[in-house]
């Protein structure tokens, strides 16, 4: 059970109980970087914002969809607190016009499903690149678009080396969703289905607590049927990864921004280089090919499943977040961090 403490072969092994027990866990890591980086209460706040109450807004906008500078720099805000600093940045974000802002996150939503456009478009805003456009795409359709955290890329061995490119996040958006697809094909009926953002957060969580508390992973369950007990020699050869902080995105603020769909769904997201059309792998089961909306990789392609997930793993909305703690898991925490 010790190697499910090890963030690349948990992302790699680990089954629906697993990620759910590491999802649950999220409020948890959040105090946790909280602790490390800002007073108390801020990240806690702005992360509350994020997951709750933006994707909420840019929901009732519907086909006028779009995202204002007011709640641009709030979450640029929010991902420089939750991640790395970058005082450039929060200075380049503000320098957008209202009515840049507005136009220009409208016109690249309209670009979906393709993901790689629709970056593009948003390239146009100071201040906002890649892994930016991901935390708000993901705010937006959080059912098909993870959030690009350095923490998430570190924990995935395929990824190397972090240079915050959009071809690095469309990989990245391949192996979440490979993820998702695997772990709704074994989940058990009474667990809630899986979507891109809620694999992300646990996948996230479990970074966090495994480098910095990993005793609270003793209570994950222990279900060896449900892992794969061989690694591969790139999982078992991962150390580290080196973040290259000149990159584009940090050090110029070269384009960060976000992707939304038109009616705030986000049904098809479509990658680079294919027009392979919607179909279903000949190796995937009949109950398999049910369990995420289409997206098109150039190798393969994932089905297409009907209608939205109604609750996230947390038993609330996919756009929401739960804050609370159990009594056992807050004193576990508390003593801890003390």
């Amino acid at each position: 059970m010790s190697t499910l403490r090890n963030s690349p072969f948990f992302f790699k092994n680990g089954s629906s109980c697993h990620f759910k027990f590491c999802l649950d866990l999220y409020p948890q890591a959040l105090k946790i970087k909280e602790a490390q980086k800002c007073k108390e209460g801020d990240l806690i706040r702005l992360d509350k914002w994020y997951q709750n109450e933006l994707p909420e807004t840019i929901k009732k906008r519907g086909r006028n969809a779009h995202i204002v500078h007011k709640e641009l720099v709030q979450a640029m805000k929010w991902k420089q607190t939750r991640g790395k600093f970058f005082p450039q940045l929060t200075y380049l974000i503000k320098l957008n016009t209202d009515r840049t802002v507005f136009n220009e996150t409208k016109k690249a939503f309209k670009k979906l499903p393709n993901l790689e456009q629709a970056v593009t478009a948003l390239s146009s805003l100071k201040g906002v690149g890649v892994s930016m456009a991901s935390a708000l795409l993901s705010a937006a359709c959080p059912q098909n678009v993870p959030f690009m955290a350095d923490e998430c890329l570190l924990a995935i061995p395929e990824i190397g080396a972090i240079d915050y490119t959009t071809s690095q996040y469309l990989q990245f958006v391949q192996h979440i969703h490979e993820a998702v697809n695997r772990l709704n094909a074994t989940r058990n009926d009474s667990e809630e289905e899986w979507n891109a953002h809620t694999v992300e957060l646990s996948l996230w969580t479990h970074y966090i607590i495994s480098k910095s508390y990993p005793s609270l992973l003793e209570d994950m369950p222990n279900q060896y049927s449900n892992i794969s007990t061989t690694m591969t020699a790139t999982e078992h050869s991962f150390i580290s990864y080196s973040i290259n902080e000149n990159s584009e995105d940090e050090s110029t603020g070269d384009s960060e921004k976000t992707i939304l769909h038109s009616d705030a769904k986000c049904d098809n997201i479509t990658f680079p280089a294919t027009n392979v059309k919607q179909g279903q792998n000949s190796n995937q089961s009949a109950d398999q090919a049910e369990i995420i909306p289409s997206i098109q990789f150039p190798s393969s392609n994932i089905p297409k499943v009907n209608g939205d997930r109604k609750r996230s793993s947390l038993g609330l909305s996919t756009s929401s977040m739960e804050y609370l703690f159990d009594a056992k898991s807050e004193k576990k925490l508390k003593s801890n961090l003390n």
